[in-house]
């Protein structure tokens, strides 16, 4: 094994060992003295690991929304299809009314209805929220 592979298996068992005692309730200093860090060293070690845990979180929520697209892409089809196929009247009614749930869901999955906050410059610790049309929040 190289040097740089061995350090990177070392790290990530510190990391894991550091987040383990976290856990657990040890404070940045007992994780040092425990593992022979500093305390600055193990509040870094902690970070570290809490980030890769937070983009393996962040991937899996992805795959998640991606698969849950392509069911509602799929389910809007149909829906439109039978919109547009000359069906009596109520079961195209039923047909809108589900390509607005799905549209109004897809709209939801990707964020696009979500309230966004804004900084002004200039004032520190001030933001502002924009709400949607009706003036609701979410």
């Amino acid at each position: 094994m190289s040097k740089t592979k061995a350090a990177m298996v070392i790290g990530a068992e510190h990391r894991d060992a550091c987040l383990r005692l976290r856990a657990r309730g040890y404070t940045y200093k007992e994780i040092g003295e425990e593992l022979g860090f500093t305390r600055q060293n193990a509040h870094l070690h902690v970070k570290a690991a809490l980030k890769e845990l937070n983009e393996d979180i962040a991937e899996q929520a992805e795959e998640v929304r991606r698969v849950e697209d392509e069911r509602l892409a799929m389910a809007l089809k149909v829906a439109i299809k039978i919109m547009e196929d000359g069906f009596e009247e109520d079961v195209q009614l039923k047909a809108i009314a589900q390509v607005v749930k799905l549209s109004d869901r897809r709209a939801k999955l990707w964020g696009l209805d979500a309230p966004k906050q804004h900084e002004i410059s200039g004032m520190p610790d001030v933001s502002i929220q924009i709400l949607p049309p009706g003036g609701k929040d979410g």
